[in-house]
């Protein structure tokens, strides 16, 4: 389902990303980044230990310690996973900038003869289309990460709450 809605978004953007819409990727990711790492320090410090077991708790207890370790585990993992991400997607940011992103590959003609130039130019050609083609379907995951990390906290708050 990610790939198709890639492939999707890939081929209305042929004509490449605008600058300023790199501008607003990077500051966007950047925060997310930062807040993300806090959080995770945060969680770290709040996650139940699984192993602490009181034999005087029922089994109702018990499987709610359980399900609260499991949700945690959960979301800590969800968000490293989009830190990861976010910060992959910073790094081909840089280098899509530093290539250019308005190559079109249906604008340029076969050459009849093939030259240094014209190599040159294809391997930049199909890098570009790789790394909008990465960076479009990371910062779909990335959304969805997000979406499913925030459920898991609200299963953890709604744990916490009875």
């Amino acid at each position: 389902l990610f790939v198709l809605i890639t492939i999707v978004l890939f081929l209305f953007s042929l004509d490449g990303f605008s600058e300023r819409l790199l501008e607003y990727c990077v500051s966007a990711l950047s925060i997310l980044t930062g807040l993300f790492i806090t959080v995770l320090v945060f969680v770290s410090e709040k996650n139940p230990n699984k192993e602490s077991n009181n034999e005087n708790i029922s089994a109702k207890e018990r499987t709610k310690k359980i399900q609260l370790y499991n949700y945690y585990k959960q979301f800590s993992f969800m968000i490293g996973r989009t830190t990861v991400l976010s910060v992959f997607c910073l790094i081909i940011i840089f280098f899509l900038i530093q290539i250019g992103t308005s190559y079109n590959p249906f604008e340029y003609i076969i050459a009849h003869q093939i030259d240094i130039e014209s190599v040159f130019l294809f391997f930049k050609i199909t890098i570009n289309l790789v790394l909008r083609f990465l960076f479009i379907y990371w910062m779909i995951r990335i959304f969805y990460n997000t979406l499913f990390a925030v459920s898991s906290l609200t299963n953890i708050i709604n744990l916490k709450k009875e």
